[in-house]
This record gives structure tokens, sequence and C-alpha cells, in this order.
């Protein structure tokens, strides 16, 4: 085997070349021109635990070093390819769909405030395009299906509470404000709204009920009581 330098080695354009020396760790192998290791280190490398430690940190390393540039990239490469990317993402979805609501999970967790954010954005925004195309979805038969099957588990969730009508007129007549604006209710159509949703685990009981306008119980939904009430202004 010919024994060059490596300037030689870089002269020629190889890719790897022999000293003839030994290396640090006792090897008399080849060397790789483009950083000068020993090839034999590498392999022993390679083939243990260390290596996925050592390529890991490099790995984050060089992301950090270079995020922007990568992220520049990642964006272009998209742009340039979006069925195939699509396809791609929709595929991992299906594959994988306990990971991927994971994910969106800790990533809305994480964001939590500019997601909410954003969506009452949109929603002032694009507010009459929204409700043209709910009032057409409940039309459709899944709409119909749908709205049907919630009914059906709401039904469900009251019979599991113990309110009585005599409870539902005192706290009709108590209550002549609402709980979520402070306005009066006189002259006003006046809902009962679950404190805490029936959807996220709230009981239909009186301590669980409070009387509210058509427009806060509406804009509420099946939103957590300290949710709403931040979107609000207000705090509990």
């Amino acid at each position: 085997m010919e024994i060059i330098t490596r300037a030689e080695a870089k002269e020629k354009g190889l890719k790897r070349y022999f000293t003839g020396k030994p290396c640090k760790h006792g090897h008399i192998s080849e060397r790789m021109v483009n950083n000068g290791g020993c090839l034999e280190c590498d392999r022993l490398r390679k083939s243990t635990c260390e290596y996925d430690n050592y390529k890991k940190m490099y790995r984050k390393k060089y992301h950090n070093q270079n995020r922007d540039t990568l992220i520049e990239k990642s964006k272009r490469y998209r742009n340039e390819n979006l069925e195939k990317c699509k396809e791609s993402e929709k595929k991992y979805r299906e594959d994988n769909p306990d990971k991927v609501r994971l994910i969106n999970k800790k990533k809305y967790e994480k964001n939590k405030i500019n997601v909410l954010k954003k969506q009452k954005e949109y929603y002032e925004k694009n507010k009459t395009i929204i409700l043209e195309r709910n009032k057409h979805y409940r039309k459709t038969p899944i709409g119909k299906a749908s709205r049907k099957n919630s009914h059906i588990k709401r039904r469900l969730s009251k019979k599991e509470g113990d309110v009585t009508t005599e409870q539902l007129l005192i706290l009709q007549k108590t209550q002549t404000h609402c709980y979520w604006c402070g306005n009066p209710l006189k002259n006003k159509a006046s809902h009962v709204d679950h404190y805490i949703p029936l959807s996220k685990g709230g009981k239909h009981t009186i301590s669980n009920l409070v009387m509210a306008c058509a427009s806060c119980n509406l804009s509420k939904g099946a939103k957590m009581p300290e949710e709403f009430a931040n979107s609000r202004g207000k705090l509990l």
C-alpha cells in the first residue's frame, strides 16, 4: 500500500490515505482525508453505544449552531415538494395516530396562549364563513348524526344528575344577572349553564349550574370556566 501524506491525498482527490504510522490507539490502518481520522477507530466507535451517544450529541450541537439555516432549508424543500410532503405527512399520521396526538397535545400546552389568540382572531375575521359552514354541515347526514349523538350523550349525562324542577326555579329567581358578564337577565333570554361542561366531566347537579345570558352560554360552549373567564378578561 502506497504511503502518502494527507496533503498529497487531497491533491490527488483521494478519500483515504495510508501513512504507515499507528494512530493514538495503535491501529495501523488507512486514514480519512476529510478529518484525518483512523478508519479502524471509526469502525470500532460505530459498533458501540458510545457512537450512538456521540452521534446524538453531534447532531444536537450541529442543529443548534445552524438552526436558522436548517429551518430555511426545510421550508424551501417543503415549498418545492409540497405534494410529496403532504402525502408523507398524511401517511405518518395514519400510521402513528397516538404519537401524533401526543405531539399535538404537548405543542398545544406549550403554546396555549398563542393558539387561543390565533383561533380567536381567525374566528373574528372569518365569522360569517364559519357560521355558514357550520350551518351547512349540520344539514348533512354526518352532521345530523353527530348532533343527535351529542344530544343523546348529554341526556345520559343529565340522567346521572339530581337537579329538581324546584331547584331550577329557585336558581332562576336568585341569579338575576349573567354569571359571566354580569348583565341583568331580566327581559333577556336566560340559559342554564353547566359551570364545568358535561363533556369535561361536569355533573348535572345544582352546585354545577349557573345562570347565563344566551351570548355567554353559546360562546362558552364546552370551554372550562377558567379558560372562558380569561378570554373575557375575568379572573376566577
